[in-house]
Formats: C-alpha cells, structure tokens, sequence
C-alpha cells in the first residue's frame, strides 16, 4: 500500500469480539508489509495564498496506532450517524498484536507547508 499526504494517517482496525482470545495467525492480527508512507507532495493545501477556492490548513499525520476493539462498525454502513466510520467508540480486545514489516516513510518534516504539525 502506498499512502500519500494524507491528514489522519494511515491505520488498521479490528473488530474481534468473535475471537477475542485467539491468538494465533488465524484469530484476528494485524499486519503491515511493504507499505510506503509519504509527506507532503508538491500539491498545495492552500493554492495562492487561500485564494485558489480552498484553503485546508490541518495537522498531518503518517501512521496512526492499529487496536483491536471489542465491537466494530459495518464494513459497509447503510445508515446516516452522527460519528464518522474511524470514531468506534468500543472498548479494546486482548490479544491483538500488530506486525509492521518494511514500512518506510518519505519526506516528512517537522512542519507542513502551511505551518502545521
């Protein structure tokens, strides 16, 4: 996978209240392989100065933290809430445990183009 200037970072969640308890291979882990994460790339966020009709001025992040968490949300949701997708709002499963194999991460630097985090 490859993930480009993007706002909320990469991350992988897990429902596993089915196999809270199993821990092998098959139970429900999480696994990063080969995925490239990238900074901010040449498009701007703010195009001429915020006169370029946007202007989204946001912290930035690479990765987020993968969890496991007791219940989850539908893969595919068919009805209008008030929280978005990534807001699960459950408690966390024992047992999940993430590998992260050959990440790496490209151009990231202190701070955004528009002075953000």
């Amino acid at each position: 996978m490859v993930m480009v200037d993007n706002r909320n970072g990469f991350s992988a969640n897990i429902a596993r209240k089915a196999n809270e308890y199993d821990n092998s291979e098959e139970g429900g882990n999480i696994y990063y392989v080969g995925i490239k994460i990238y900074g901010e790339m040449s498009n701007p966020d703010c195009p001429q100065g915020g006169e370029g009709g946007f202007c989204n001025k946001f912290d930035k992040y690479g990765l987020d933290s993968a969890s496991g968490t007791w219940e989850g949300k539908d893969f595919h949701i068919s009805t209008t809430e008030s929280l978005p997708p990534i807001k699960v709002n459950s408690i966390a499963s024992f047992y999940t445990q993430v590998e992260i194999v050959e990440m790496e991460f490209h151009n990231f630097a202190n701070q955004t183009q528009e002075g953000m985090r």
